[in-house]
């Protein structure tokens, strides 16, 4: 297999292990013992293909199911991207369209600190 893609394939096992732990950790605060069942059955999973891809003794090329895991996984990582990307672009979007106009109108002294910044604060009440 390509070390390109059994690199990117044991990057994507070991964030879904991850993913899995994190569930696990909200699933036991929720009691949900059966979902920490499924979640803990996902870690291992992912554990393994871990484990395998990151083998230096044994040469693995991932099988049917393991693929299908692989897909699900990235799948995953992808819409965490994208929420994370949504999240940020806000966040740029915030700081460029608000506080960096206000900054830059209190560093030259346009108006009083105090008015510039309590302005916002009761537009957005």
């Amino acid at each position: 297999m390509n070390e390109k893609y059994k690199t990117l394939f044991a990057l994507i096992a070991q964030n879904m292990e991850s993913v899995a732990e994190r569930a696990m950790e909200d699933d036991k605060a929720k009691n949900d013992m059966q979902a920490y069942k499924t979640a803990k059955e996902m870690r291992s999973k992912y554990a393994r293909l871990h484990d395998l891809l990151t083998s230096k003794t044994v040469e693995y090329i991932p099988v049917k199911n393991d693929i299908i895991d692989l897909y699900i996984g990235a799948n995953i990582i992808i819409q965490q991207f994208e929420a994370r990307i949504k999240r940020e672009q806000a966040a740029v979007r915030g700081y460029k369209l608000d506080l960096l106009p206000k900054l830059e109108k209190a560093m030259k002294g346009e108006d009083e600190i105090e008015k510039i910044f309590t302005i916002q604060e009761e537009s957005n009440n």
